[in-house]
């Protein structure tokens, strides 16, 4: 509690002008002594006193002006604004976070009211679709953070400019501390996320934006407010018939006056996501602006079409033709996918990604023990919770024994972190290389398996210098398949990724492809930076390569630099160029089952016969593809598993193959039984979509991998499509497990981890079934690493 004079400064909201150095302060007092002056003894009439500002600059403490002006205080309720002229002022920026401090100070009979206020002279708003700050376009790097004050500095140092506050407020120290850190913040309130329809929603949604604007409108490091996250407005019904969300989206799009009463100083968001689907309602507003204004994607006044679904399950989040999206493709993240994130808004105006990610296993022992350390009870829920995966990651460990890939689960943790780092690098290569992108908000900057934090006080391994590297105003996106065929034509691409650190102009850069032996390839050629992009502003990113190259097998490096004017940020990738493989004797015969014709001319091209099991009665090998649901019928299956007990060797190159049909599209999981394996207990099938939350597939040395891999977590780049969309889970422990995956950090079941196989072996009599999860028939002849897997199967079983 405080001691306060009955008259006394209720709010003080500053407006300084960034173009003249003008700061209008409009102050709220209120007299408690007025009605009761025979209390005070000063008749009601006489109430009057002294109102004083004082601007001193804050990193010296020089007094700029000093101004004091005599009022009335008569009244009960009064605003009173002040003028002043701050001389040779200077502008707040994240670079030059120059602050001020306004100390108001209302002298009266009652005695001295003084509130202090920092501030600062800056203007950021929205300008032919581009973010521009003090009047020069700004590229927004955000990440949506908590409210650690280490975070700040975390953030500041890899070279974030702005950190968004997801559905919940910044404390006041922490806006404090990013006034004086120049670190922009994009702001929103509790009620941004998932509130619905119900008879105080409008009086509680106004009260808690009001309640944001009113206690934070003063700091400079503000510089958006945000209404809504991933609200589906209209489109709840469809999603949630029990929560319909209509009255509460439109409610915020009716806001906007009231907000400007406020504060009309700041850029506002609508919706981050803009998960309503309604381009034809604007996603931001102005400093000052009373509607919403079509600055971004498709967006217009115009537009007719509602979206009511997402684009489709292979990047979701994304309503089609917004301006202000949400992207989660499928990992790994297919050639169509990062097209798609390479083009977005190319025929539009430009686009704002305000959630985009790709996490990593949480490493959970970790966190949990440095939590016991720290005095956590280990009887506490969450605590719980985490030994119950613990326990259950170290028995799949155990019953797998993956002893022989790491040297402790630890060690896959902190290798599915490092990985993680460079999936966060080519995530920004792709979205860098967008000139049509006017910022990117990452998921996220929290810790466990979607940030960049391991626990509250760690970063995560390797993470701090990619994302700085990322981060760089000047950098090169350089892309290349991370495998190729050798002695085959591939592509080079490389992008130069420009936040207006380089004038336009021609300049000289050199390219080189490095392998074992040496510079493999070279390229020495003038690029040139035009000064034409979209809205007549030079473009933020320009492809100054892109070459057919043509290369034996080997490891390589692609490097970049500009000669002679500057030293951009990365310019460094390596890939794979790989020579498939096969030595199978051309007398044997092979049987088959359900095989598209690509694989079935593979079989020709190495086989003398390649015949239909079913009028087999003696062969080493079947070869398994995806049969027709109407083949999948028992006196198959029975005559394929006498020909494994005979001493075949049977291979699924599909999961789908020996269960129940798969859902054409599914979503996020399901479940289906292995109907037609010949176990007594069959298990299941597994789906779960990799996304920001992912399993990470290992494998263990073996003559499968030959030509591949040593052992260790299958990369996400290197298979590309021929990852794994299946496990098989609930079966009994294979003869030889040869891969399996793990994901510790799922949200499809929050009681157990999501664990799995994806290839192993039974022996079944005197022969063996082999079953597989990777996408080896589906990229035959289109993927080397799938050519050289089926290989290595005909090798090994042939």
């Amino acid at each position: 509690l405080n001691i306060v004079p009955c008259v006394r400064i209720t709010d003080c909201h500053l407006l300084p002008d960034w173009q003249t150095g003008e700061l209008s302060a409009k102050i709220r007092f209120q007299n408690y002594a007025v009605g009761s002056t025979e209390e005070s003894g000063v008749p009601e009439h006489q109430i009057s006193g002294s109102l004083g500002i004082r601007i001193m600059r804050q990193v010296n403490g020089c007094t700029l002006v000093d101004q004091l002006a005599q009022i009335d205080l008569s009244q009960n309720d009064r605003e009173i604004e002040l003028q002043v002229t701050v001389p040779d002022y200077e502008l707040w920026s994240p670079d030059m976070p120059q602050l001020y401090s306004a100390i108001i100070t209302l002298t009266s009979q009652f005695g001295v009211s003084e509130k202090m206020i920092r501030f600062g002279f800056r203007d950021f708003r929205v300008v032919k679709g581009f973010f521009f700050l003090n009047g020069q376009r700004i590229f927004i790097k955000s990440a949506h953070s908590e409210t650690a004050l280490s975070d700040m500095y975390r953030a500041k140092a890899m070279g974030f400019n702005m950190l968004r506050f997801l559905a919940k407020m910044p404390p006041r120290e922490v806006l404090d501390l990013c006034d004086e850190l120049g670190l922009m913040i994009y702001s929103e309130c509790m009620c941004s996320w998932a509130m619905w329809d119900y008879p105080a929603m409008p009086e509680h949604f106004r009260a808690y934006n009001d309640n944001m604007l009113l206690r934070d409108r003063n700091h400079p490091c503000i510089v958006i407010w945000g209404l809504f996250n991933e609200q589906l407005g209209p489109n709840a019904a469809l999603y949630y018939p029990d929560r319909p969300a209509e009255k509460v989206f439109y409610e915020a799009v009716n806001y906007l006056p009231r907000l400007r009463e406020l504060d009309e100083t700041r850029v506002v968001l609508l919706s981050s996501g803009r998960w309503d689907g309604r381009p034809g309602i604007g996603s931001v507003a102005n400093p000052g602006s009373c509607v919403w204004e079509y600055l971004w994607g498709d967006e217009a006044a115009d537009y007719q079409e509602c979206h009511t679904d997402k684009y489709e399950y292979h990047m979701d989040g994304y309503f089609k033709d917004t301006g202000d999206v949400h992207l989660y493709p499928t990992v790994p993240v297919s050639k169509k996918m990062q097209t798609m994130l390479r083009t977005i808004g190319q025929d539009t105006k430009p686009v704002f990604i305000s959630e985009y990610g790709l996490g990593c296993q949480p490493d959970l022992i970790k966190i949990y023990l440095q939590a016991l350390c720290d005095g956590e009870s280990p009887d506490h829920p969450q605590m719980r919770n985490w030994k119950a995966f613990i326990d259950a990651f170290q028995a799949f460990w155990d019953e797998y024994g993956f002893g022989g890939v790491y040297p402790f689960p630890e060690d896959f943790l902190l290798d599915s972190i490092q990985r993680c780092a460079r999936q966060r690098q080519l995530s920004f290569d792709l979205i860098r290389a967008n000139p049509m992108v006017c910022g990117y908000s990452l998921t996220s900057f929290s810790s466990g398996q979607e940030g960049l934090k391991l626990g509250a006080h760690e970063d995560m391994s390797g993470m701090p210098s990619t994302i700085r590297e990322c981060l760089q105003k000047l950098r090169w996106a350089l892309f290349c398949d991370r495998c190729v065929y050798a002695e085959q034509p591939f592509e080079i691409e490389a992008v130069l990724c420009n936040e207006d650190v380089l004038a336009p102009g021609e300049y000289e850069a050199c390219f080189k492809l490095f392998g074992a032996q040496g510079i493999a390839w070279e390229k020495h050629l003038k690029i040139l930076l035009p000064d034409n992009g979209y809205g007549g502003l030079p473009p933020l990113a320009v492809s100054v390569l892109k070459e057919q190259v043509v290369l034996p097998a080997g490891e390589y490096t692609f490097a970049a630099t500009l000669l002679y004017v500057a030293s951009p940020a990365g310019g460094r990738v390596r890939f794979t160029v790989l020579k498939p493989q096969c030595h199978v004797p051309l007398s044997e015969a092979v049987a088959v089952w359900g095989l598209n014709l690509r694989t079935s001319k593979m079989l020709k091209e190495q086989f003398n016969s390649v015949t239909d099991f079913r009028r087999c009665s003696d062969v080493h090998l079947v070869v398994v593809g995806a049969p027709d649901e109407s083949e999948k019928i028992q006196d198959n299956f029975e005559k394929l598993y006498k020909l494994a007990s005979d001493g075949a060797s049977v291979v699924f190159l599909n999961p789908c193959a020996f269960g129940e049909k798969q859902t054409a599209s599914p979503h996020f999981s399901e479940w289906r039984d292995n109907s037609f394996l010949p176990f007594a207990v069959k298990g299941r099938r597994r789906y779960v979509r990799n996304w920001l939350y992912h399993v990470d597939n290992l494998f263990k040395r073996h003559p499968l991998f030959d030509g591949i891999g040593e052992k260790g977590i299958v990369d996400l780049e290197l298979f590309a499509d021929v990852y794994p969309e299946y496990f098989l889970c609930e079966l009994k422990t294979p003869d030889s497990t040869i891969c399996a995956c793990a994901g510790l950090g799922m949200t499809y079941r929050l009681d157990t981890p999501e664990l799995g196989l994806t290839l192993c072996e039974y022996r079944l009599g005197a022969g063996r079934l082999v079953l597989n999860s990777f996408r080896i028939a589906e990229c035959l002849g289109e993927h080397p690493v799938a050519d050289q897997l089926f290989y290595n199967i005909l090798k090994i079983y042939g």
